[in-house]
């Protein structure tokens, strides 16, 4: 903390990683992995591998209660940067570089998820004056981070999975490259910090540095926020990867990576459970969000500064599900299209409004993915699926809460058909 950088020696802070997000998708992933370990314990594969070694020196907490004796749960998911000790105190005075809620719910089969700007301007518990949110885990480590977010937001944080940022390149390793479509020229060196970006657009097979790269790269319009944007990507590309075939094969490596780089309080039946569940999981329904705000640069720190009743309607949304008022005229959407869409754009328009939406405009884009935004309270999850069940090749659909974002009018959704 100290006076503001000038642009030049902000880069160089800027180019530590930073994943906010993806850590969400690469717990997510070795839980998963980690489960399957000990379900098939006895199988040949595993017993010949080293693996009984390696799980008894995972940090695990012994035994609670069932972990899903409550229907719905919490998890905080943090991403921390290595401080140079390779060691059991490799965490200690580390900032969080990703602070992520992982909100599951048995009953329904869903997981919301909801990110933190580092940035985030808070009141660490404890303390008497404002900092951001990430220094609360260099001050007192995932106890005190946990704290201050119960404290700021009202929410109980029932368990914890903390990764080092070295386990990302670990990852893409063991599962020998992530399949993603770039969708811009990257270039950033920084020798300092030992950062060589040097991308181009196109799908392509990501080796661990390229995909470090494309995660750490934050030299465009929107920084972090259009970081964040792009490691949604990444996320689905490393699950989609978790469900093919050969995983099986590639799980000592995959436990290994797990037992080096994360801390949890999950016992390992709350791991099993865990894994049984997001075997239910259809991941194009994950609803994913970020605390909205606004950059500050006023003062002698640069904040994100959140947006205190959206966060408010965020979180009563994704944590607590309160229910949503059904719209009593029309679900209005706003519908942008690429050109793989163009000649087909008034007859989905029409199948839209035969089942009851109300399209107020449609307008082309060049975005590469489809996605649908919810914008307003009328925005419900049945709605959303409905409409998913209306388009035919949108399996990859991506959920995401944007309060602030409209398009080409003021609607309650915004449908993106990308290429």
């Amino acid at each position: 903390m100290g006076p503001k950088k000038k642009s030049g020696q902000r880069a160089t802070k800027n180019s530590k990683v930073s994943f906010n997000l993806i850590f969400s998708a690469l717990t997510f992933a070795v839980v998963v992995i980690l489960s399957y370990t000990f379900l098939f314990k006895d199988n040949p594969i595993i017993k010949d591998s080293k693996i009984n070694n390696i799980i008894s020196e995972v940090n695990l907490a012994p035994p609670p209660l069932p972990f899903f004796n409550n229907s719905r749960q919490t998890i905080l998911l943090v991403g921390v940067d290595s401080n140079g000790r390779y060691s059991k105190s490799s965490y200690d005075g580390t900032r969080s570089d990703t602070i992520i809620l992982l909100n599951m719910d048995t009953f329904s089969k869903t997981v919301n998820v909801i990110s933190i700007p580092r940035d985030s301007k808070v009141y660490i518990a404890n303390e008497k004056k404002p900092s951001k949110i990430n220094s609360a885990h260099a001050f007192g480590g995932i106890d005190l981070t946990i704290k201050t977010i119960e404290k700021t937001f009202g929410i109980k944080i029932d368990h914890y999975i903390e990764v080092n940022y070295n386990a990302i390149k670990e990852i893409v390793k063991a599962l020998g490259g992530i399949k993603l479509d770039v969708q811009k020229r990257m270039w950033y060196v920084d020798k300092t910090a030992g950062l060589y970006i040097d991308l181009y657009p196109g799908d392509q097979t990501l080796n661990p540095n390229q995909a470090e790269g494309y995660l750490r790269f934050r030299h465009d319009a929107l920084g972090d926020i259009g970081r964040m944007k792009r490691q949604q990507k990444f996320i689905k590309a490393l699950l989609e990867k978790f469900k093919t075939p050969d995983i099986f094969f590639k799980m000592p490596d995959l436990v290994r990576v797990f037992g080096e780089n994360v801390k949890t309080d999950l016992s390992v039946q709350d791991i099993t459970q865990l894994a049984k569940f997001a075997q239910k999981v259809e991941l194009s329904n994950i609803q994913v969000a970020t605390l909205p705000g606004r950059p500050s640069d006023s003062e002698k720190i640069s904040y994100w500064v959140l947006d205190a009743q959206k966060c408010q309607k965020l979180i009563d949304r994704l944590i607590y599900r309160e229910k949503l008022p059904k719209k009593s005229s029309p679900v209005t959407l706003s519908l942008l299209y690429s050109k793989k869409y163009e000649k087909n754009i008034e007859e989905i328009r029409r199948i839209f409004e035969d089942k009851g939406f109300q399209v107020i405009c449609n307008i082309p884009t060049r975005k590469k993915f489809n996605q649908l935004l919810f914008h307003s309270q009328y925005a419900r999850y049945e709605d959303a699926k409905k409409l998913k069940s209306l388009l035919k090749d949108t399996e990859n659909l991506h959920f995401i809460i944007d309060l602030d974002g409209r398009y080409c009018g003021n609607s309650d959704f915004t449908v993106i058909l990308g290429n």
